[in-house]
């Protein structure tokens, strides 16, 4: 008896001493799967909130946060319908449950998914806000394990409440929105706060499927099959049988049957009766939330940006600061707003004006505008339209053509004169406009003809080619040019020949560089005319001011770069002195439009040519326009309007940038005129 107990108590200690083995080894291993994954920290469970940008009056221009739009709550403001409807639908046993899983749920989803052929979650918020705030997407054993651990640990880190809130605030609403608040006001126009039990139901709806119970798509309303919908009008199909169906749609849609309306319920019903089923309301708010769903409407789809292709451009710039600094999730957590330079007004002026020019550009064969306007004194951008219509992508309309290299034609001889007029030419300085041969090259005069012996002065304020040609040859070619110009911020041409002397040792743009044969992008235009305006002092654009925290503390100021020297002050100032002398431009239109009474104006078009058809010797037989614009400014503005296609097709042989892009330039500068927007700088 004494050895039978004896080796029993031996068995049982080696079992133990096995268990002890496995459990520590169990430990070991939880706590090295553990370091390999996230790090739970409570003071890093802030969300990222939008980055509001805004324009130099404070108007949002655009709220962004890893291109989602969120607008956090406080716990206490979330109300009490919405809080209620996600934990009814999501969980209902989120705050009674003691396990940090809802044992129940598992056993439940495994019954349905297993033998029930059917399809069921399991995961409680908690599991879900922690997929939302450390974990991809990709189903596998490892990342489930990691959820739930995870989500454990969190229960222990934070309250109910403060998991509920931080769910709320960040779940995806689609369309770019994160937050019940955000969604609240894109969708119904309203605050969380305001929202009645069937509308909280409805948005709650969303986030099990965001982009399929998009408000703005297809399954707006529940549907049913056309052989199901035949047999519900005859009746041999019940109303008790079509609520036991699969929700198709966000919302019911009521449809006309043999016996009368019969409601096909959408996934906010299901909300309402989750509610019902867990006691948040009871029979008579069930019913009246029931009847809203059939009369709620949203609010239409918006854009939800304003000046696109600036903004934007600014939302890059952001972007790229985010990432070179070294807590970007702290600045992101701070409610950052963007301050810009962008004048509303300028702006609304700008996009009427080309709203107002589709007749030119249809005359023109033309599909794209851009505009960009900046004050003088600073160089801050007030107005910039990259493209007609951002939002109509047939038309390229996203593409932003201010930033995209084109050839700007005689807009581009001002750099070869003041290249030259710092070499010790004047304005005064005597040209041969004459038939020229370079090579086997025969330049031409835009239009036509020879006036013989004339000076720079009326060379330029006529446009003619072959005393540019012949300016930029004795300077000694393009390499002064280039470089003159890549001080005053025309920077892309010469980045483009050193790439091209890499792989082609002989590369040159030759003498139709002259003339404009380079690429160059308005913005660059617009930095070179601002620097002749401002008696060769170079300074880049500005856009972005600085980025302020919700408490509007500032977080980075984006000071001016100091001024540098372009180009000899002498030099722009005769550059300066013929772009204004209206009385140096050919008679008729020409000066009528280039000249705005009221307004000390300096202006120049430029029209560029591409071959479009060449003989069997690659000789070119057919040339063509394909880009025109307009560069000049006022005493306040600087403003640059490019016209053409952003397939670089070709436009209607007559067009030009006289008649094409001076009068949405002129029409810009006059209106422009009546807006004071220089008293202050909105970068200060």
């Amino acid at each position: 008896m004494r050895r039978h107990c004896s080796l029993t108590l031996h068995i049982v200690l080696c079992v133990l001493a096995i268990l002890l083995v496995l459990a520590s080894a169990a430990t070991i291993f939880f706590v090295e799967f553990l370091k390999a994954g996230p790090i739970l920290d409570r003071n890093k469970l802030a969300l990222q909130e939008s980055i509001r940008i805004v324009d130099r009056t404070n108007g949002t221009l655009y709220q962004f946060s890893n291109a989602e739009q969120r607008l956090s709550l406080p716990g206490n403001s979330i109300p009490l319908n919405v809080r209620n409807a996600i934990v009814a639908i999501e969980d209902e046993r989120f705050f009674v449950r003691k396990t940090c899983i809802d044992v129940r749920a598992l056993l439940r989803a495994v019954k349905v998914n297993i033998f029930e052929n059917g399809q069921q979650g399991a995961s409680t918020l908690t599991q879900q806000l922690v997929r939302m705030l450390y974990l991809t997407r990709e189903r596998t054993i490892t990342r489930k394990v990691y959820e739930i651990l995870l989500s454990c640990r969190l229960e222990h880190l934070l309250t109910k409440d403060e998991i509920l809130t931080l769910y709320l605030n960040g779940v995806s609403f689609g369309n770019g929105i994160n937050g019940i608040e955000a969604a609240a006001k894109a969708y119904l126009g309203k605050s969380a706060e305001q929202l009645s039990v069937a509308e909280a139901a409805t948005l709650v709806s969303i986030p099990q499927r965001p982009t399929y119970f998009s408000p703005y798509g297809p399954n707006l309303k529940s549907s049913i099959d056309a052989e199901t919908l035949r047999s519900v009008r005859k009746g041999s199909v019940s109303g008790a049988t079509l609520q036991s169906l699969t929700v198709t749609g966000l919302l019911p849609k009521i449809i006309q049957a043999k016996g009368g309306a019969v409601r096909i319920p959408g996934r906010a019903d299901a909300v309402l009766k989750a509610m019902l089923r867990t006691g948040f309301i009871d029979q008579s708010g069930f019913d009246e939330a029931s009847k809203e769903l059939l009369r709620l409407r949203f609010k239409p789809r918006r854009h939800g940006i304003a000046a696109p292709h600036f903004t934007l451009s600014i939302r890059d710039e952001i972007t790229s600061l985010l990432q070179s600094v070294s807590a970007p999730a702290a600045w992101q957590a701070a409610g950052l707003t963007a301050e810009t330079t962008l004048d509303p007004n300028l702006q609304r002026i700008a996009e009427k004006i080309i709203l107002e020019s589709q007749e030119l550009l249809q005359k023109s064969l033309a599909k794209n505008i851009a505009l960009v306007a900046i004050d003088r004194r600073n160089r801050q951008v007030l107005a910039y339209v990259g493209n007609n219509d951002f939002f109509i992508a047939d038309e390229e309309g996203q593409i932003d053509m201010a930033k995209v290299p084109r050839q700007p034609g005689s807009s581009f001889k001002p750099l070869v004169y003041a290249t030259a007029f710092e070499r010790g030419f004047t304005p005064e300085t005597i040209v041969r406009d004459e038939p020229i041969r370079i090579g086997s090259d025969i330049p031409k005069n835009y239009e036509g003809g020879f006036k013989g012996k004339m000076t720079i002065r009326s060379a330029l304020a006529q446009s003619r080619n072959i005393p540019a040609i012949k300016t930029f040859l004795d300077i000694g070619g393009e390499d002064p040019v280039l470089e003159a110009g890549s001080r005053a911020g025309v920077t892309t041409p010469l980045i483009y020949k050193q790439e091209m002397l890499k792989t082609n040792p002989h590369f040159t743009y030759g003498w139709p560089m002259a003339i404009g044969s380079v690429e160059v992008p308005l913005l660059e235009m617009v930095e070179l005319y601002a620097t002749i305006a401002n008696h060769g002092l170079y300074q880049p654009l500005r856009m972005l001011c600085a980025l302020k925290d919700a408490e509007r503390n500032v977080i980075l100021q984006l000071p001016q770069e100091p001024p540098t020297v372009a180009f000899a002050s002498e030099a722009a100032d005769q550059v300066d002195d013929i772009l204004r002398d209206s009385k140096s431009r050919p008679e008729g239109y020409w000066r009528t439009m280039l000249t705005i009474p009221g307004l000390d104006t300096a202006a120049k078009t430029g029209t560029s040519n591409v071959c479009f058809r060449r003989d069997i010797w690659s000789r070119c037989t057919e040339y063509g326009v394909n880009n025109v614009w307009t560069l000049g400014y006022s005493n306040n503005l600087v403003v640059g309007v490019w016209v053409g296609n952003a397939d670089n097709s070709i436009l209607d042989p007559l067009a030009d940038g006289l008649t094409v892009a001076a009068p949405i330039w002129r029409k810009f500068l006059e209106s422009a005129s009546n807006v004071n927007v220089f008293e202050n700088d909105s970068c200060t």
